[in-house]
Formats: structure tokens, C-alpha cells, sequence
């Protein structure tokens, strides 16, 4: 039985630092690809696990992760009023500007000055 055991934590020793690697990557992602993210959000709620992925992934870029984690909160913030929604309707708005102002910042954007 210990030799099983000692061949396990031999096994498995090495391989730590690479497992937790993988569990703090970060994701590498562009502002137009968190705004599509949010749009597809509120105009196709029903796709609950894409969205619960975006909330949970940490984002390489510190702008877009703060984005993130803004949209995280939002049921805090602003409570929805009926069941089965993420927020209110102003925790919408939250999201509706957040995805114009990534769009502005995306790379290749028309932006007149």
C-alpha cells in the first residue's frame, strides 16, 4: 500500500506547478471580443454558460478584467427585479455603454477627431 501511495505522490509532485499554471492563466482576449461578449449576453440570455465562463476568467488586460468584474458585480448593484434576471434594467445600461466604449477602444475603430 505505501509503495502505491509513493508512486502517486511521485507521480503527481511533478505535475503541480504546471496544474496550478493552468488554473491562474490568464485570458488573452481584445475589447471588441469582451463587447461581443456582453452583447451576446443581453440579446441571447439563454446562453447562461458562455457568460458564467466570461465572469469567471481573469483577463490578461487589466482594462478589460476591470470590465469583467464590473459586469460581476452588477447583480449587487443593481438587484434585478424579477426572477431569472442577471440585474435591473439599469444594470443593463451598465452594459449597453460599456460595450459602446469597448467598441471605441478596439483596435481599428472609427473614431473622428
Amino acid at each position: 500500500m505505501r509503495v502505491v501511495a509513493l508512486f502517486l505522490l511521485a507521480l503527481v509532485l511533478p505535475l503541480l506547478p504546471f496544474l496550478l499554471w493552468l488554473g491562474r492563466r490568464k485570458s488573452r482576449v481584445s475589447a471588441a471580443d469582451v463587447a461581443d461578449t456582453i452583447e451576446a449576453f443581453l440579446t441571447a440570455g439563454d446562453r447562461p454558460h458562455d457568460w458564467n465562463r466570461f465572469l469567471e476568467s481573469l483577463l490578461a488586460d487589466p482594462t478589460l478584467d476591470a470590465v469583467r468584474l464590473r459586469c460581476r458585480h452588477l447583480p449587487e448593484e443593481f438587484p434585478p427585479k424579477f426572477a431569472g434576471e442577471y440585474c435591473s434594467e439599469a444594470g443593463k445600461d451598465v452594459l449597453r455603454q460599456a460595450i459602446l466604449q469597448l467598441r471605441q477602444a478596439a483596435p481599428g475603430s472609427a473614431r473622428q477627431e
